[in-house]
């Protein structure tokens, strides 16, 4: 009886059923690095390939989209956010669903060709972090597997049609740049603007 309960466990863990189980909430174990280089995804290209190991201090998953406009508004902040913290920070963009290779492919050429991205065409990863929208960010610290920050970039975007003159809340660089300073983030979660995410 016992094995069998070890095996079960196993199971839904390796699905992610008890992260799904439940909203993601700051303090809370998202994975360990095993279960993150577990996940199978494709490059751009279509090749399949498992999100890389990294021993920095953060992970940031930002959920992006070709076909989304505020995923190409966002992409020069996104790449310099990249360029700032880079070095303590691994940054991964994953595009949910199916789509057109060529379409992915110029998409990161054009938009991010600094950044990793993955397709997750099984949507396996986006439902077990709970992506709803892209731009969505996650932040995740990578020594523990404990949410550190989860939803939009900044304030920018009101709607996915809208945004504002300027910006007034940075909400990703002010968890990023707090967790590395040992500050404490007062802003863990802000519910993102974006285009919704397919569920299929």
């Amino acid at each position: 009886m016992k094995n069998i309960f070890f095996i079960t466990f196993l199971v839904m863990h390796s699905a992610g059923v008890f992260c799904q189980s439940s909203p993601l909430t700051t303090g809370k174990k998202v994975f360990d690095k095993a279960l993150l280089s577990s996940y199978l995804l494709q490059l751009p290209s279509g090749k399949n390939a498992h999100l890389p190991v990294s021993s920095k201090k953060l992970l940031v998953f930002v959920f992006l989209s070709p076909e989304c406009p505020l995923s190409k508004n966002y992409s020069l902040k996104l790449s310099d956010i990249k360029k700032k913290y880079d070095e303590h920070v691994s940054f991964i963009g994953i595009i949910p669903g199916e789509f057109d290779t060529k379409e992915v492919v110029e998409f990161q050429a054009d938009y991010l060709p600094a950044w990793t991205i993955f397709r997750d065409n099984t949507l396996k990863l986006t439902h077990y972090l709970q992506g709803k929208v892209t731009p969505e960010v996650i932040v995740v610290n990578n020594q523990n597997g404990l949410l550190v920050y989860k939803g939009a970039i900044d304030d920018w975007a009101v709607s996915p049609g809208k945004t504002k003159s300027h910006y007034s809340n940075f909400y990703l660089e002010n968890a990023l740049s707090n967790f590395l300073n040992n500050k404490k983030i007062l802003i863990s979660y802000h519910k993102p603007v974006g285009c919704f995410i397919n569920d299929f």
